[in-house]
């Protein structure tokens, strides 16, 4: 896994024998992009080195401070839509 955290711009913490992969941007539309090539990246890293993922698995969760953002983020990986958290907003002092 650390030619995996090696190869893609997310952040990863690795626990056991799963990863939470993690960016951030202040555009939540940017983030949505950026977030989408990653994973398309990461699933092509995980084909070509005979390792699967369980897409069902997958999940994302949007963090924000701005509370009206309305966010209608979705991402898929191999054609499954990844599912998500509702947006989460948080108070930053």
């Amino acid at each position: 896994m650390l030619n995996l955290r090696c190869a893609f711009s997310f952040q990863t913490t690795l626990f056991a024998d799963d990863t939470c992969s993690h960016l951030s941007h202040k555009d939540i539309k940017t983030l949505q992009i950026n977030v989408q090539n990653e994973l398309d990246k990461v699933d092509t890293w995980m084909r070509s080195n005979t390792l699967s993922i369980n897409y069902n698995k997958q999940l994302n969760i949007v963090l924000t401070a701005i509370r009206s953002q309305n966010c209608n983020f979705e991402t898929y990986m191999n054609g499954v839509r990844i599912g998500k958290l509702t947006v989460l907003s948080i108070m930053v002092l």
